[in-house]
């Protein structure tokens, strides 16, 4: 019998009987070619094609993939001694092979030919019920009908063909059979493994000619690396005669490439029952090879990612099981990958954790995703915290598990609490380093308070020409001890961050020209010449801290002249950029003194830093001075440097940007003559616990016939001011019993109106940037540092006290003293000057613009408390809005910026909450003014 394949894909069979032409893929193309005997009553097709099957004397059935029978012809009944009917929806497998695990391999290999559509044949023994072998080669293929696969099964019986007929015979069907219509590559060998045939697919495999491969030993094509292993696996073999798989190997084609090959063997017993031959079955796996080589490549890649990682990954079960580390992670908690895989995670939590964990895992089975931050505890129990980047992976047929990527965290944080630590210990330093500096402000200013006021008081009284020398030692020896105590508080808010600069008009040339004459008499009593260049500008107004230039200027000055014995000392000040918006001028102050040496320029302005020990033993200072100009420069934007030859001079140049203004400065030369009698009617409350200043500011006081109580404390001034009526307290910070700030806020709570309005001024000895802003916050009116002068303390209370709520103790006619006038010199209540400017000596114009300003402003004030009770705030700004120009005629600015302030918040509807506050204060004000004009322009009530 020899099996042919056609071109067209179906397998032709020829036996003594008939030739049968099969179509694998549909049973509808099946034919006959000269049938032995066919059926004469078969009436439809279905009903020939069965009896055509029934009469083939091979066994044929046609069965689903896992041995249920659709159909077997009458042979195969025959053989399992069953009617043919009888076997429909039996399994054939179970019939023909009783070990199950034979059945579970031939159900796989039926599975294996559907898969590959391909026909696969072979030789099998059958042991009857009556213990008689046979032999059957056995063909299966794929079959489709009414789209669903079956396969056919066809098995012919051998078993007299292995009895009677020679070798050489079963090696020519070996050949026609099976070899030519395999896709494997089959050999047949001597038992010492030579080739005895080889199917005829040899030259598509190998390039080489079956003849050419016979009576050779395949060991030669083998490669050279692939040999030792193989030649130990093919001698156990071929010495124990037991079937057998070899390794994988490589094996040489005629081209002299090398291709993979996986080879199985079985041994064939001859008519005397030796094992004679054996059969090898190679196949081709060289492309397997490579999708697992490149498979492997990837696999190791994703290997040595985890593996070498610094990151923390793992994997574990959607109940916290853990499935796989890496070694970072078994590094970082110290177990080893046996330890942890399968370990339940909440092993290595802390028992607070716990729970969260409980949490974090529900919450990953419904985001798939999950960040945050958890503590493990390593094998020696310390914390270790992890920073999880955790996702679920669904993949199908595999369980859902989750792949975690950690970061240890722990040391991060640990330096976070670090910093956290040093930051509150650097913010306590700080604190204790203002606080003491505030304590030394306090200890200092106010003994030295007591010695210039005292001074001041006795330079009143007649003195001798020797006693006036020594006073002003005296005051000399004050004025330089100040000096020092505020460098060196100027340098603490440099360094605190809480130095702040007015932005306010000034005319420089007015700076200058008041720093050259604070210092021209030092420059005198050395012979030396202090010069001056202006501004040439014809009007060199702009805005900026008049205050802290002046205070660069001393201090450059007061060095050049400190260090120069002859010659000259010119400050300079030039334009050198100008635009529309600001001036960048250069000032320079040279010197002819003793100079700086080339290795100390860079170091000058260092704080505490000299040119050296020489000059501080002998010209003395504090070595802060240069400092404080170089940080007073750079916070307003600006640079100095410095130009020097030792024994030549000095040069300290500056620059600094001001921008331009067109208001005229407030000056001394605008600023009406002191009256110290002025406030003689006044009645001042002094709150004070030590005994100089007591003493000091009391005299001032009744120098100028103001009357003065005295308090201790504030307890004792809140005791006093409930009993009579002051005018202005003067309240001190730091008393015993109750500070000054204490009893600030409950005299600002007190029930009286008028008492808990009362001005109230803070005398402090503290000097710290931020102490004034808590002495208005506490409600105090304004404030003012020890040691203070006279006139400024004057110009203080002038500034503050409410004077047309002048109160007086009720006296009778008879006691009461004769009062003078009030001539405060402080910004009257209102300024009619510009009406006056415009009136041109027309009394009528200026009568009529006041009378319009005594109705408008009543009105306006009127709607601006009713839109701010209602939370009407456009509203409420836009009549802010309306009464700026009557303002601006009396001109008030002080109220002109809260009115601006006013009426921007309640435009933008912010800081709300504090406007009810403006508008009540702006109304009390502006009744006062609207009171006094009213006083003073009785008649315009009737030209209104």
């Amino acid at each position: 019998m020899v099996w042919k394949p056609s071109m067209d894909g179906s397998t032709t069979v020829i036996n003594r009987k008939a030739i049968h032409t099969v179509n694998t893929g549909h049973h509808d193309n099946l034919k006959f070619v000269e049938p032995r005997e066919l059926p004469k009553m078969a009436s439809t097709p279905e009903q020939l094609l069965l009896e055509i099957f029934h009469l083939d004397e091979r066994l044929t059935l046609v069965a689903a993939p896992s041995g249920e029978i659709i159909f077997a012809n009458k042979a195969f009944g025959q053989l399992v001694s069953i009617n043919p009917q009888l076997l429909l929806g039996k399994n054939y497998l179970s019939l023909l092979y009783p070990d199950l695990k034979l059945i579970a391999a031939q159900r796989d290999l039926n599975q294996r030919v559907i898969q590959t559509k391909e026909i696969f044949r072979s030789e099998e023994k059958y042991v009857g019920p009556d213990k008689e072998e046979k032999w059957f080669l056995s063909s299966k293929q794929p079959i489709t009908v009414i789209q669903e696969t079956y396969l056919l099964v066809q098995l012919t019986e051998v078993t007299l063909d292995r009895i009677n007929k020679p070798y050489s015979v079963e090696q020519q069907e070996f050949s026609t059979l099976v070899t030519e219509n395999s896709s494997d590559f089959i050999g047949l060998h001597y038992s010492d493994g030579k080739i005895l045939n080889y199917s005829a697919n040899s030259k598509e495999i190998f390039d080489y000619e079956t003849a050419e491969l016979i009576n050779s030993d395949p060991v030669n094509l083998i490669h050279p690396d692939d040999l030792p292993l193989i030649q130990e696996q093919r001698t156990k073999v071929l010495e124990e005669k037991q079937p057998g798989l070899l390794p994988h190997y490589r094996v040489r084609k005629k081209s002299g490439e090398y291709i993979w090959f996986e080879t199985a063997i079985k041994w064939i017993k001859d008519e005397a029952g030796q094992f004679t031959y054996f059969i090898s079955t190679s196949r081709d796996i060289t492309e397997r090879k490579k999708v697992e080589a490149a498979l492997e490549k990837s696999e190791k890649k994703y290997r040595d990612l985890v593996s070498y990682s610094q990151a923390i990954i793992f994997t574990h079960t959607l109940d916290g099981t853990i499935l796989t580390t890496n070694p970072i992670m078994q590094n970082i908690l110290g177990y080893t990958e046996l330890e942890l895989t399968g370990l339940p995670f909440t092993d290595i939590l802390r028992p607070k954790d716990r729970e969260r964990y409980q949490e974090y895992l529900r919450d990953i089975r419904q985001h798939d995703k999950i960040v945050d931050v958890i503590t493990v505890l390593d094998k020696q129990n310390q914390p270790k915290h992890l920073l999880f980047h955790n996702i679920k992976v669904n993949e199908p047929e595999v369980e859902p598990y989750i792949i975690a990527f950690a970061q240890d965290i722990t040391e991060r944080l640990e330096a976070e609490e670090e910093l956290k630590r040093a930051k509150t210990k650097a913010e306590i330093s700080a604190k204790s380093k203002e606080q003491f500096l505030a304590n030394m402000s306090h200890e200092i200013r106010t003994p030295m308070n007591g010695i210039i006021g005292m001074a001041s008081l006795l330079k009143k009284t007649p003195l001798d020409q020797s006693q006036q020398n020594y006073l002003r030692l005296i005051q000399e020896s004050a004025q330089n001890l100040l000096v020092i105590i505020n460098d060196v508080l100027d340098i603490a808010k440099i360094e605190s961050g809480k130095l702040q600069f007015e932005e306010i008009p000034f005319n420089v040339n007015d700076i200058l020209k008041s720093a050259q004459q604070s210092l021209i008499y030092k420059a005198e009593e050395k012979d030396i010449l202090l010069d001056l260049k202006l501004l040439k500008l014809e009007h060199p107004i702009v805005k900026g801290d008049p205050y802290r230039l002046t205070q660069i200027l001393i201090n450059l000055l007061s060095n050049a002249i400190k260090f120069t014995q002859v010659g000259k000392v010119e400050l300079a000040a030039e334009v050198i950029h100008e635009s529309i918006f600001d001036y960048t001028l250069r000032v320079s102050v040279t010197d002819t003194g003793i100079g700086i040496a080339s290795n100390k320029i860079n170091t000058i302005f260092e704080s505490f830093v000299q040119a050296n020990t020489d000059t501080a033993r002998k010209y003395g200072g504090s070595g802060l001075g240069l400092t404080i100009c170089k940080n007073l420069v750079e916070l307003q934007g600006g640079q100095i440097w410095v130009k020097s030859k030792p024994g030549k001079g000095t040069t300290f140049t500056f620059e600094i940007t001001y921008a331009k203004v067109h208001q005229e400065p407030v000056t001394l030369e605008n600023t009406p003559q002191i009256d110290y009698s002025s406030l003689s009617a006044c009645k001042v409350l002094l709150a004070e616990d030590n005994a100089i200043n007591q003493f000091m500011a009391e005299s001032i006081l009744h120098g100028w016939g103001v009357t003065v109580d005295i308090a201790n404390n504030g307890k004792e001034a809140m005791a006093l001011h409930e009993q009579a009526n002051y005018d202005l307290i003067l309240m001190d910070i730091q008393m015993p019993v109750m500070d000054g700030v204490e009893a600030t806020r409950l005299i600002r709570q007190m029930v009286d109106p008028v008492k808990a309005q009362i001005p109230i001024i803070a005398l402090t000895a503290n000097a710290l940037k931020g102490d004034s802003e808590i002495y208005l916050q506490a409600g105090m009116d304004d404030y003012m540092s020890k040691p203070y002068e006279e006139e400024k303390l004057f110009l203080k209370i002038a500034q503050n006290i409410r004077h047309s709520n002048l109160v007086i103790e009720p006296e009778s006619e008879a006691t009461k003293p004769e009062t003078k006038p009030s001539m405060l010199p402080v910004e009257n209540q209102y300024n009619l000057s510009l009406i006056q400017n415009l009136a041109k000596g027309d009394q009528s114009f200026v009568n009529q613009m006041v009378s319009m300003i005594i109705t408008l402003i009543p009105e306006a004030l009127q709607k601006m408390q009713a839109h701010t009770a209602a939370g009407e705030w456009y509203e409420l700004s836009q009549v802010a809005h309306s009464i700026k120009p009557a303002v601006d005629t009396l001109m008030l600015p002080t109220i002109r910026e809260q009115i601006v302030k006013i009426e921007t918040d309640a435009r933008n509807g912010k800081q709300v909450a504090h406007i009810p506050t403006e508008v009540s204060n702006v109304a009390q004000i502006l009744q006062k003014v609207i009171a006094q004009l009213q006083q003073d322009f009785p008649d315009t009530d009737s030209q209104a």
